[in-house]
Formats: structure tokens, sequence, C-alpha cells
């Protein structure tokens, strides 16, 4: 039964993926891929939130199955290969370094609120 869950909440992840995707089209542009650095960055704050509140079964369905659809690394490699064969490894770099510090920052915060989260219901 957790696969069908963790299966469900992928598929509700990729959905919403492709729609801010299709939504934010028009700010896309050849040098960053502003979509998928927003999905990338958000997924990794709802992470850091999601494991500040708990561990259990419910976080991992959430990470695994809703992130696991939402976030998309094979795209952000895909869209870094497309900037660099373009002849700008400056801004490759730069989009790569950004979304990696940037997410580790929000997976941080998002840990500290999800913490803080708890401490506040309590």
């Amino acid at each position: 039964m957790d696969i069908l869950f963790i299966a469900l909440a992928g598929g509700l992840g990729a959905t919403l993926r492709f729609v801010i995707t299709n939504k934010m089209e028009k700010i896309n542009n050849q040098y960053i891929p502003y979509a998928t650095f927003a999905i990338n960055v958000l997924g990794s704050f709802i992470i850091g939130f999601v494991f500040g509140i708990s561990e259990s079964l419910i976080a991992l369905i959430i990470s695994i199955g809703f992130l696991g659809g939402f976030t998309t690394y094979s795209t952000f490699m895909y869209e870094s290969l497309h900037i660099l064969q373009r002849g700008r490894w400056k801004r490759t770099l730069f989009y790569g370094a950004s979304t990696f510090i940037i997410g580790i920052g929000f997976v941080f915060v998002g840990g500290l609120a999800g913490q803080a989260f708890v401490h506040f219901l309590k």
C-alpha cells in the first residue's frame, strides 16, 4: 500500500512540475532555465521542512513520491549541458553552483522552519 501512495504522490509532483514549467515558460531563456531552478529550490525547502517535522512514513511519501516527481535532476543536467553546448561555460558553472548552493541553503532553512513549526504547535 505504501508503494501506491508513493506512486500517487509522484504523479502529483510531476503534474505540478509540468504546470509550473508551462506557466514559467515565458520567463525561461537560453541562459538560465528559471522554471527548473525554481522547482528544485522549492523542492529543497519542502524536503527540509518535511524532515524538520518528522521522519515518518508520510515524510517518506512526500520526499520520495511527491518531491521525486516534482524536482528534476535529469532536466537540470540536460539544461546545463544545453547551455554548455552553446559555448556558455561560465553561465553553466553559475547555474550549477547557484542551484547547489541555494538548494542546500533552502534545505537548511526548510529544516529550521519545520522545527519551528513543530515547536509552535506544542
